[in-house]
């Protein structure tokens, strides 16, 4: 397990195996993407490691723990521990050792939020607000929900939605989405952009917008679509 881990470099690390990180760990695993659990409750850990996840059994607020995990080889972080006070020790202790980490912290109470922020998380949910959100959406748009469902997790219909990078060297850097003629080349749907300069989203955007080196593309497509369309984005 330990050899495992420290060959990992990339990866996703993932504190608390409760209700929230076991779907957090299902989602990733299901995503094909590189993670390892750190979980102190022994019962837990065992159940994690019999799915076959790898893992670390520890104090995620510990400095050591983290690193255990490959914490600085790490691309992200999620803090799914069982208090709020947890997370933002585990958040506060992940940016020291890695300041290029993304972290996607649980927040219950509303003045604990500042508080993440200030110790380097980068994105805060509440699973409470996020659940009561969505249940009044169901009933208010339930067609909506059900396509925005199938897109993102690539459902019966074939489509899903990605997210792609404009690398340094790509055949798309300082080109317009028409010129390109990406919907024409690869099947895939560009439905907005993230520009690299500001963070500004352009939604909708059409034949005219311009793309550089470091812009994210969201897209809408099937899997053949969309490696067609990473293929351009790459730079390589």
């Amino acid at each position: 397990m330990d050899l495992r881990i420290r060959k990992l470099s990339g990866h996703i690390v993932v504190c608390g195996y409760g209700r929230v990180g076991e779907v957090v760990c299902e989602t990733l695993e299901e995503a094909g993407a590189d993670f390892v659990l750190v979980e102190r409750d022994h019962q837990r850990y065992a159940a994690a490691v019999e799915k076959g996840y790898l893992a670390v059994e520890g104090d995620a607020t510990l400095s050591k723990t983290l690193e255990d995990a490959g914490i600085k080889r790490a691309r992200g972080l999620v803090c799914a521990l069982d208090s709020d006070a947890n997370n933002l020790l585990a958040s506060l202790t992940a940016r020291f050792l890695n300041r290029d980490l993304v972290i996607v912290a649980r927040c219950v109470s509303p003045e604990s939020v500042e508080k993440m922020r200030f110790a380097g998380a980068d994105k805060i949910i509440s699973p409470y607000t996020l659940s009561g959100k969505r249940m009044a959406n169901f009933l208010l748009k339930p067609v909506v929900c059900d396509y925005l469902d199938l897109v993102a997790h690539g459902g019966e219909t074939g489509y899903r939605m990605e997210e792609l990078v404009v690398e340094e060297g790509s055949v798309l850097a300082v080109k317009s989405i028409g010129e390109m003629e990406i919907k024409a080349r690869t099947g895939a749907l560009i439905v907005a952009v993230r520009k690299a300069a500001d963070g500004s989203f352009e939604t909708n955007p059409d034949r005219n917008t311009r793309l550089e080196a470091g812009d994210l593309l969201i897209a809408l497509g099937k899997e053949r679509d969309l490696t067609l369309l990473e293929e351009l984005a790459s730079g390589s």
